[in-house]
């Protein structure tokens, strides 16, 4: 049986007000509600998995995993977590973080041509003594897994705003103008963004 086969075999979530209903209750202390709550997930975490390692199918069992440990964790937080009964965000926030942690700090890094078959061009640009980052999507429209690597690249909200600029056409002095950091601290936030996005594009 093929991936998609299996993840397809596995349950789909529940009706939106069916799901609701279960996550009121297990707020209100009915744990015997939590193995349902994780099981109606096992889909979504599963494909989530299997659509960030899509290029890099040496880690689908492990990321696959991960995905299914952090459905688990997140549905045993959300309990006391959540404001609401929308269970469903928080769970993909957690499992794409822990997915983006497991490939962060998974020490077999394989390489390959797919960045350049693509059409993404990740390169640095001398300017003024000072490395900047550019990132080139040159599709018409960047790939949901361009997008994605993107989003597990950038670990805050400054890396993010470095990100958004550049893509915008600023240069790296303009960044750092903008944001009211020098040059070579845009140069200095822009390094590890190009280190991790090449190990979860490549």
């Amino acid at each position: 049986m093929n991936r998609k086969s299996q993840i397809k075999s596995l349950p789909s979530r529940l009706p939106e007000e069916e799901l609701e209903v279960i996550v009121q209750a297990y707020r209100d202390g009915k744990i015997e509600h939590r193995d349902s709550i994780i099981a109606c997930h096992l889909r979504l975490a599963a494909t989530i998995a299997n659509r960030i390692t899509k290029e890099q199918a040496y880690r689908g069992d492990d990321a696959e995993g991960e995905a299914f440990l952090y459905l688990i964790i997140a549905v045993e937080e959300a309990r006391t977590a959540l404001q609401d009964n929308n269970i469903t965000p928080y769970i993909i926030k957690a499992i794409r973080r822990g997915i983006r942690d497991f490939i962060l700090t998974d020490k077999i890094v394989h390489t390959s041509a797919t960045t350049a078959r693509r059409g993404v061009e990740f390169k640095e640009v001398e300017d003024s003594d000072a490395a900047i980052i550019s990132i080139e999507a040159k599709q018409e429209k960047p790939t949901l897994e361009f997008e994605e690597a993107i989003t597990l690249a950038v670990h805050n909200e400054d890396e993010r705003r470095i990100i958004d600029l550049k893509r915008e056409g600023f240069t790296g002095d303009k960044i750092g103008e903008i944001l009211g950091i020098t040059e070579g601290r845009v140069s200095q936030l822009a390094s590890p963004i190009k280190e991790r996005f090449f190990r979860i594009y490549a």
